[in-house]
């Protein structure tokens, strides 16, 4: 499993690996919803999620892509409440159930 999920982290380095946002507004304006939309968000009061970026951890990233399981407790009987997502992130193991 080591030796896989290193495989993939050299791989992944040479992905670039780009920060996102909530909504595209370039796409959302071409579709002519951009400003109907921005008017409901300024309403709620979360019109900023439009335009506000996040600090963009690519190796974080490339490290939890390359270690990323599903897992099961029954492998041959996959069920969705008895999944859990396990990754690890700088050096630590991280497990989160899919239900959570």
């Amino acid at each position: 499993k080591r030796q896989e999920a290193s495989r993939r982290y050299n791989t992944l380095l040479n992905t670039n690996i780009f920060p996102t946002r909530f909504v595209d507004a370039g796409a959302l304006s071409n579709l002519g919803l951009h400003e109907d939309l921005y008017a409901v968000l300024q309403v709620l009061g979360i019109a900023d999620l439009c335009h506000r970026t996040h600090p963009l951890y690519s190796d974080l990233v490339r490290q939890v892509l390359a270690t990323a399981e599903l897992t099961f407790k029954k492998p041959g009987f996959p069920i969705f409440e008895e999944a859990s997502f396990t990754f690890f992130a700088s050096g630590v193991k991280h497990s989160i159930s899919l239900e959570t």
